[in-house]
């Protein structure tokens, strides 16, 4: 049979993980218009009796600061090196040019996807495939509109093709099923769009507790910022924020586990996580 594994690399917010969800026709990574929202490389699989596809996401590879952006980056480094193919994600609000897309024209990429045409005109397209095809030559170009599932099998098409004959790496997809990563991580895509720009990247969730019964899980989370101004942002007046942030997140994750969901979530401060390797570390980063 055919297998591989494929990562789906590029700028952040340029639409890695509205794809993999499209080609696994299922939710696997959050999705916000927010820059940065994957930190993890997110495993999902497409299986078949003919091949075994292993997608990996990537957090967006930008110019790192803190020693969270700098973990990012390695995450990214790290599945670029062990990947059969590459798929290079463009969108067209971003510059096209040997300067910005330096990072990746070191390597050999296998499909270039230019994503959110809908974003701009017909000639703006084409002028920016022109540029694509200049500095990637060897690459299979694809035009998207991931978010309408525009060309979703074209992209599926070129992948199989380039599968290598290899082993079935996974029996089935619960084997890359990661109950406490997905439940901090729809945690996480709440508190993203429920709090706008009022409070930046410098959010993780820690996953105290899960019990599971029969019919239900309760689960005791906390939300972990870096500074005490945050603390009050994310409880909002009077704790309605909090309550909306556990509302959403609960009526996802009752879907997900198809069960009753208790929710107990409450706010710490841990000044400066994003730079303490222990607590990246404790945080699952």
């Amino acid at each position: 049979m055919k297998s591989g594994f494929v990562s789906l690399i590029g700028k952040p917010n340029v639409g890695k993980s509205t794809i993999l969800n499209l080609l696994v026709n299922k939710k696997v990574s959050i999705v916000t218009p927010k820059a940065q929202t994957t930190r993890n490389n997110i495993l999902s699989l497409i299986d078949d009796n003919e091949y075994q596809i292993v997608f990996e996401d990537t957090p967006g590879l930008h110019n790192a600061t803190s020693a969270l952006g700098k973990s990012m980056n390695k995450k990214v480094n790290e599945a670029v090196s062990d990947s059969d193919i590459l798929v290079l994600i463009i969108s067209p609000r971003d510059s096209i040019d040997e300067i910005t897309l330096a990072p990746f024209l070191k390597r050999k990429i296998d499909i270039v996807v230019l994503n959110k045409i809908d974003l701009i005109r017909l000639p703006e397209v084409n002028e920016a495939k022109d540029k694509l095809r200049d500095l990637f030559p060897t690459a299979q170009l694809i035009e998207m509109c991931a978010k309408d599932g525009f060309n979703k099998e074209e992209l599926l098409k070129e992948i199989i093709k380039r599968l290598p004959e290899g082993p079935k790496y996974y029996p089935d997809a619960n084997a890359l099923k990661d109950d406490v990563f997905y439940t901090k991580e729809i945690i996480r895509e709440k508190i993203l769009f429920l709090l706008n720009e009022e409070v930046p990247h410098n959010i993780a969730i820690y996953i105290k507790d899960i019990k599971r019964k029969k019919e239900s899980m309760l689960i005791d989370a906390n939300i972990i910022v870096s500074k005490d101004s945050h603390k009050g942002i994310v409880i909002g007046k009077n704790g309605q924020m909090i309550k909306k942030i556990g509302m959403k997140a609960r009526e996802e994750l009752e879907k997900y586990f198809k069960k009753r969901i208790f929710l107990d979530l409450k706010v710490k401060v841990k000044k400066d996580w994003l730079n303490s390797i222990k607590d990246l570390k404790e945080l699952g980063y």
